[in-house]
């Protein structure tokens, strides 16, 4: 291959003959140094850079295929903590060989057609989604519906039976205060009668005295009578009355 003469401008420093290339080699041989003197145009205007150039010799690379092994999509440094952000890469994203992820990367992969057809079966798609979708939303207004009437009935039927729970409730308290005082006054009752027989305790006890020295007379002074004898009688029945109650 022919040498070729590279034009430099101001920008670049003079001082690169003999330099080291700035771009990293990846593969096949080393890229020579430069090589030869340059040569500086004159300067005939304030306005005009001064321009240089140099001859050297070009050295094709060998073809070598861009896979994943040769370039890292992310890099992560040592003694990172979190994970970096990792973006799609249309070259090295694909598993086949590189000439098919530069196709498509950069030639249409459908026809106007198939795009056509892709887009009414994705129309299609949402529609019936849509219609699917309306008819779940109805059902759910409609038992969100049976259930606010459920809880009215089911709030009406409870409060119902409260009331007639507190009601009752009312009726046996007011039964249990009357029978309480219902009690309360045989209780009274109860005592006014064991204090009167308390009372006849003593009287009693003369009048059975006095029937029995009334049995016991002799010669004209025995008295035979039905009616004291019944008197005998009933005095017994109360004596026993009263010891039972004891």
């Amino acid at each position: 291959m022919p040498p070729q003469t590279i034009m430099y401008s101001q920008l670049q420093p003079w001082s690169v003959v003999g330099a080291p290339p700035l771009m990293e080699q990846v593969s096949g041989p080393p890229v020579p140094t430069r090589v030869g003197n340059f040569y500086q145009t004159p300067r005939p205007h304030p306005w005009r850079p001064t321009l240089g150039y140099e001859n050297v010799e070009v050295i094709p690379l060998p073809s070598q295929p861009v896979t994943n092994a040769l370039m890292d999509p992310c890099y992560n440094p040592s003694g990172m903590a979190t994970e970096p952000l990792r973006f799609p890469n249309l070259v090295t994203g694909f598993e086949r060989n590189p000439a098919h992820a530069a196709r498509a990367a950069l030639y249409t992969r459908y026809t106007p057609y198939e795009w056509t057809q892709s887009n009414l079966s994705h129309y299609n798609e949402a529609d019936t989604n849509r219609n699917f979708a309306e008819r779940l939303r109805g059902d759910a207004v409609r038992t969100d519906e049976k259930t606010a009437t459920g809880q009215r009935d089911s709030g009406r039927r409870l409060g119902e039976r409260i009331t007639d729970t507190v009601f009752w409730r009312n009726e046996v308290a007011t039964e249990l205060e009357r029978l309480i005082a219902e009690t309360n006054l045989l209780q009274d009752k109860r005592r006014d009668l064991e204090k009167a027989i308390q009372d006849i305790e003593g009287p009693l006890h003369i009048a059975q005295e006095c029937l029995y020295h009334r049995e016991n007379r002799i010669g004209k002074y025995i008295l035979l009578c039905i009616e004291t004898r019944k008197s005998l009688r009933m005095l017994e029945k109360i004596s026993d009355s009263s010891l039972e109650k004891n």
